[in-house]
């Protein structure tokens, strides 16, 4: 299944691993998904065959609320694709979902990040296609 995009040859194709994690961020959840080791706990995003920690084949699907605090951000400056040309610069945030679960995410808003501030998730439009994307809670800005 490919997800359409507007941008010719840039497009989310989600494959055995993430296709699970488009699926449950197709239907509106208001969760976020990830992965669970079955074997050492580890939690990990994105979603790949084996465990980060300890390469474990067998890993379940579990959800966070979508509140997150900014742990770091970056803006980015240079266009790595083509297709980001018209974007830059744009900041890219590292959020933190849950203990040990950090989604690196789309900064979405005027407002600077900064270390700590509350921020909602969320899967939103993206130059690509969709993608995770954080803006700061309405109660925090």
């Amino acid at each position: 299944m490919s997800i359409e995009t507007t941008e010719p040859g840039a497009e989310v194709i989600p494959d055995l691993d993430s296709q699970e994690f488009w699926d449950r961020a197709a239907t509106g959840a208001t969760t976020f998904s990830y992965q669970v080791c079955d074997s050492c706990g580890n939690q990990q995003f994105p979603p790949l065959a084996l465990c980060r920690r300890c390469h474990a084949e067998e890993l379940t699907w579990s959800d966070a609320p979508l509140d997150a605090v900014v742990r770091s951000w970056i803006t980015v400056n240079h266009p790595i694709y083509p297709y980001l040309v018209d974007a830059v610069p744009y900041r890219v945030v590292l959020a933190e979902a849950a203990p040990h679960l950090r989604v690196l995410a789309r900064w979405r808003s005027d407002v600077e990040p900064s270390l700590g501030l509350p921020v909602e998730l969320a899967i939103g439009p993206g130059e690509a296609g969709p993608m995770p994307v954080a803006e700061p809670k309405a109660d925090a800005s």
